[in-house]
């Protein structure tokens, strides 16, 4: 895990390399760059939007208040991206500041932590989108379904460690009709965008 950095920095150059350099290059730079800023602002709309409304709908807590009690939680988050190193601030957030009992979040929080993985399925799906894109190839209404399907079911099953995406995404863009070098290439973007969706997914 300490050199997958700088492999997927070493994956990510040999495609611009191959790109043929000077302007190819920054055109290729602006496309990822796109695709990162797609797979941040679906995040944000989730976690900002869409689960606080669900909180307030079915919870009648104030997203506000939610978000502090579970500031520790968000911040182990952001820092490991790992759900299961989260786990335990998380449950402690849930029973002490929270006032959630400990037989709700002693069951709740550890089935969360592997099943709501909501921002794996977000940006997985994104992901086959940007490969299909990147390669000329058309999704029909019904590819686009079966990516989303994929991809959340994926995301399911998805380890709750750092780097246990990396099957998963597999799933997402080969159901797209995509290739092992188009995966490849979503990689980069993947690892940038991880802290984010890993808060994402503790705010669910």
């Amino acid at each position: 895990m300490w050199a997958a950095p700088i492999g997927i920095i070493g994956i990510v150059a040999d495609r611009i390399g191959k790109a043929g350099g000077g302007t190819a290059v920054w055109e290729e730079l602006t496309r990822l760059a796109k695709y990162f800023v797609t797979v941040v602002i679906g995040l944000g709309i989730h976690g900002f939007i869409v689960l606080p409304l669900v909180l307030i709908l079915l919870s009648r807590r104030k997203p506000a208040e939610h978000l502090k009690h579970f500031a520790d939680a968000l911040l182990m988050a952001f820092s490991t991206a790992s759900s299961a190193a989260t786990l335990p601030v998380t449950i402690r957030c849930a029973k002490d500041n929270a006032g959630i009992s400990e037989r709700a979040s002693g069951f709740v929080l550890p089935l969360g932590a592997t099943i709501n993985m909501d921002g794996t399925a977000l940006y997985e799906a994104v992901a086959a989108v940007f490969i299909a894109q990147a390669y000329g190839i058309h999704l029909g209404f019904a590819q686009i379904l079966i990516v989303m399907l994929t991809a959340t079911l994926a995301a399911i099953g998805a380890a709750a460690i750092p780097g246990g995406w990396i099957s998963d995404h597999g799933h997402g863009a080969y159901s797209g009709g995509h290739s092992r070098r188009g995966y490849r290439d979503s990689a980069g973007g993947r690892l940038a965008s991880r802290p984010i969706s890993n808060d994402g997914q503790r705010l669910g």
